[in-house]
């Protein structure tokens, strides 16, 4: 929790628009976004100014997801990973590289992606 209570919005309606003004979108990890749900939430922020996606994951499996939902990936860094561990793996080494400063889960087991974030020798681990 803050220190200064007054940094937190008075209503989630005003998040989105705090974010924006607090600078330029951070690059976040979107980890095995082949689903509809995850690519589409991940391209939302994007088009609202909120981040700048890296999609890693199966590059066909992504790219089918897009085109079931209509969604256009036309500019979006896209990272080839052969399957969602690989993906996890790769997300959390953007995030080492200073590349992403955040990751989102997409269409895999959180225990997937909490594996590559805590590993002593290539996780987020202090």
């Amino acid at each position: 929790m803050p220190d200064d209570i007054s940094v937190l919005p008075a209503s989630l309606d005003a998040l989105p628009r705090q974010a924006r003004d607090a600078g330029p979108p951070l690059a976040w990890a979107i980890v095995h976004p082949c689903d509809t749900n995850s690519l589409r939430g991940a391209l939302e922020a994007t088009a609202s100014g909120l981040i700048q996606p890296i999609l890693v994951g199966p590059l066909e499996r992504i790219r089918a997801a897009a085109a079931a939902a209509g969604l256009d990936l036309c500019g979006i860094a896209v990272e080839a990973a052969p399957h969602s561990h690989a993906a996890a793996a790769r997300a959390v080494a953007l995030c080492r590289e200073g590349r992403a400063a955040m990751l989102m889960k997409g269409a895999l087991h959180t225990g997937e992606l909490l594996a590559e974030v805590v590993a002593s020798a290539t996780g987020l681990r202090p």
